[in-house]
């Protein structure tokens, strides 16, 4: 990382030659039917992403609560825990897409360019579940 930085403290200026930005992620939020299963879009979705995302993974998350007892130790309690996601990556590993309960993510590595994304992310057609006539819906788009 080359920086310019000018002589008066008060008026830093960097330059960078390599932005700090690592990884573009594009989460698109859906509302599913109730009692919808993260297991069951496992199929759907290994279905749409296996030619262009041949790597799999499983994310797990635990959740863990220590309670500070003023005449005692402490205690843990052990809370929810299971499969939090399932990723889908390419063999470069520079792009993944997660699909979760909540909706699904694009994520690019760098070098980003331009178009962080180029021709390679289409939402809808590679989404297992997007705006459609099974009571699904696209609630919130950040990037």
């Amino acid at each position: 990382m080359a920086a310019k930085i000018s002589r008066r403290a008060s008026e830093v200026r960097l330059k960078l030659q390599k932005a700090p930005i690592i990884e573009a992620v594009l989460d698109i939020d859906c509302d599913l039917p109730p009692g919808q299963q993260l297991s069951s879009l496992e199929g759907p979705a290994r279905d749409a992403y296996r030619g262009r995302y041949p790597k799999f993974r499983t994310q797990f998350h635990q959740e863990h609560q220590i309670e500070a007892l003023p005449d005692g130790p402490p205690k843990m309690f052990i809370g929810r825990h299971g499969v939090q996601a399932f990723q889908f990556v390419r063999d470069d590993e520079k792009q993944l897409v997660q699909v979760r309960l909540q909706g699904f993510s694009f994520n690019r590595l760098a070098p980003l360019g331009q178009r962080a994304f180029g021709g390679t992310l289409r939402p809808e057609s590679d989404a297992p579940f997007g705006a459609d006539a099974d009571g699904r819906r696209v609630r919130r788009v950040r990037l």
